[in-house]
């Protein structure tokens, strides 16, 4: 009986012994998890404390940004409003610059008279030569070399004539300094005005050289194509766009030529429209994009013009050629529109019908009567008369709405220097005086 107890005993003592090892595993499993899970704690905890940091960072960084961005706004609104201040001092003092620069060429007159004596080519050393001389910048002095006798008193006469115009070159002038004067009048077409050069004088005076120059000289047509086109690029800064077209035609016996236009066939008429001035019917006028696209039309423009042989010049040209480049421009600030033209005309060459060939007779006839009608605009204008005879010849018709009012009126009077020239440049300047 003691001994089953004992062994009863001893069984639980077993038992016991095995579950407190049980339990001490489980205690030591459960501590291990409690210490791993105090660890993860801390670590979390030390996060926590980072991240708390670094979002207390982020605030602050949030709210200097902010602050930034306000101060750059209110910056920005700052710079804006300038920025459109700028942009109306300049609209103004654009609008300024434009008014004062029309009125200094009023100033120096609407209408103006320049007068050139072109040198003696190489193959002309034997030509006896005019006295020709230049008191001042405005003033020309010329005599022949030779005094003629008078027929009745057997005396000497003194053959000077003196004239003034609003500027005289001497021979030695070259085409950039001549083009300082013209340069003027360009700015005034940029601005919206029209303006008219005419080139004018006896056969072999110099006229289609001072207009169109040669390769190594260019005159004054393709100087005023690239400064025409500087200026455009030059006033895209201030929210200019402009539109640029050219037309290119002759007035030849008063009849009306395209000189692109390679259809003989084609008929044109001068057409006067309210609102637009005198137009040409069928007349090419092109769209221009750059001065070399403008320069390779004023060639192939050139090389149609009509030519014939003279008393003076083995290649004169026996018409009006007038090169007219109009420009549209438009403000994209102020909305405001420009249209301005340019006509730069080579006349033909004037000369006495007396010293004309019979096969060319009519022809100069027809030369001299336009060239007059010219003239008589050009007096009309300068007396402010109340009728200009504008429609006594195609030319003086065709360029009537760039003549009259506040257009601007350019004439180059261009001699020869040779005594055998005397009469007709005397003429010439007479004309022109």
């Amino acid at each position: 009986m003691i001994e089953n107890n004992k062994s009863v005993i001893m069984r639980k003592n077993e038992n016991l012994r095995s579950e407190n090892a049980r339990v001490k595993s489980q205690l030591h499993k459960v501590q291990t998890a409690t210490d791993k899970l105090k660890s993860e704690h801390d670590t979390l905890a030390e996060q926590n404390k980072e991240n708390l940091i670094q979002l207390q960072n982020l605030q602050k960084t949030h709210d200097d940004t902010q602050l930034a961005l306000k101060r750059t706004e209110i910056r920005y609104q700052d710079l804006e409003a300038k920025a459109q201040q700028l942009k109306t001092d300049l609209e103004e003092q654009e609008n300024l610059r434009r008014i004062f620069h029309d009125k200094i060429q009023d100033l120096q007159g609407n209408i103006r008279v320049f007068c050139r004596i072109r040198p003696p080519m190489k193959d002309e050393g034997n030509k006896q030569l005019c006295s020709i001389l230049f008191p001042d910048e405005n003033t020309l002095e010329i005599r022949k070399a030779r005094q003629s006798i008078f027929a009745v008193s057997g005396k000497p006469t003194d053959l000077k004539q003196e004239f003034v115009f609003d500027k005289v070159f001497p021979p030695e002038t070259g085409q950039s300094e001549v083009f300082e004067e013209l340069s003027q009048l360009v700015q005034s077409v940029v601005d919206g005005f029209h303006v008219c050069v005419f080139a004018y004088g006896q056969t072999g005076s110099g006229k289609t050289y001072t207009m169109q120059g040669s390769q190594q000289d260019h005159g004054m047509i393709p100087r005023t194509i690239d400064l025409i086109f500087e200026k455009i690029n030059k006033f895209k800064h201030c929210g200019w766009n402009y539109e640029v077209t050219a037309s290119f035609l002759e007035i030849y016996n008063e009849s009306v030529k395209d000189l692109l236009c390679s259809n003989s066939s084609c008929s044109y008429e001068l057409k006067f429209n309210e609102g637009r001035g005198v137009t040409v019917t069928n007349l090419k006028i092109m769209p221009i994009n750059s001065a070399i696209e403008l320069k390779i039309l004023m060639e192939q423009a050139h090389k149609n013009r009509a030519v014939a042989a003279t008393d003076f010049n083995e290649h004169s040209s026996r018409s009006h050629a007038i090169t007219k480049i109009h420009l549209r421009g438009h403000n994209n600030v102020t909305k405001v529109v420009y249209n301005g033209s340019i006509n730069l005309i080579d006349l033909a060459g004037s000369e006495s019908a007396r010293t004309s060939s019979a096969e060319r007779l009519n022809e100069t006839k027809s030369i001299n009567k336009s060239l007059s009608a010219l003239g008589n605009v050009m007096l009309a204008l300068h007396n402010k008369d109340s009728h200009v005879p504008y429609r006594n010849s195609k030319l003086t018709f065709l360029l009537q709405s760039c003549l009259g009012g506040n257009s601007k009126t350019l004439m180059f009077v261009n001699i020869s220097p040779f005594e055998e020239c005397y009469g007709e440049s005397v003429n010439s300047l007479r004309f022109a005086a």
